[in-house]
């Protein structure tokens, strides 16, 4: 979509008042007014000509298929093609899971290449469920300034956001540090094994399915 920006509206409306004055001073010269409308209007297709054709444009997006409650990712998003401009604004349509109010807005910059422009944006999920990412715009001013050139891309992607399990392998982590800096120690507790060790004399409270009835009678005591 190509389409007039603010400055050639301006542009064009100056030649009103321009053909008034100049009507009034000198009516000869009112095809001066004419002439500025088709000078502008010839400046505003040669800027749409001039740089990248949006259609020509191909995009590249990437993110993870599965990301937990409240873990930041990246979506990173490249556009290639021929004689793509310096800078260009994006709008980018998602759920409201991964960005507040369902859109994100920002801007892209022409890598060393020269044929892509990439933006990388770290979100953060904010509830579980399918998070779609629906579609990209990006549109930038042609060389003089004229015109918008835009392109929609459709992505219809899907992220699946699932409880996190940072603080679990986070707590994992930590003790594992804190063991390699103090040595790991095995111990072993006498309880309801399934290996047996040795007797010991009943205790109050003890379970009396683990009493050995054949040694209480040997020693004359539990």
């Amino acid at each position: 979509m190509i389409y007039p920006t603010r400055r050639a509206i301006y542009l064009l409306l100056l030649g009103a008042p321009m053909a008034l004055a100049l009507g009034l001073i000198r009516p000869e010269l009112w095809i001066v007014a004419p002439g500025w409308i088709g000078v502008i209007l010839a400046c505003l297709i040669l800027d749409a000509i001039a740089g990248a054709n949006p259609r020509h444009l191909n995009l590249d997006a990437r993110f993870p298929n599965q990301v937990g409650v409240g873990d930041a990712f990246d979506l990173s998003l490249a556009v290639t093609g021929q004689a793509v401009p310096p800078r260009a604004e994006l709008a980018l349509a998602l759920d409201e899971r991964l960005a507040k109010g369902g859109r994100i807005e920002s801007d892209m910059r022409r890598t060393n290449a020269g044929e892509t422009l990439a933006r990388t944006l770290s979100l953060t999920a904010s509830r579980r469920g399918q998070a779609q990412v629906d579609a990209l715009w990006i549109r930038w001013a042609g060389p003089l300034g004229l015109v918008w050139k835009q392109r929609k891309f459709a992505i219809g992607g899907a992220i699946s956001v699932v409880p996190s399990l940072r603080m679990v392998t986070d707590e994992g982590s930590r003790l594992f540090q804190r063991n390699s800096w103090f040595g790991l120690r095995q111990q072993r507790f006498r309880g309801e094994g399934t290996e047996f060790e040795a007797l010991a004399e009943y205790q109050p409270g003890m379970d009396r399915r683990a009493i050995d009835w054949n040694a209480s009678a040997r020693h004359v005591k539990l």
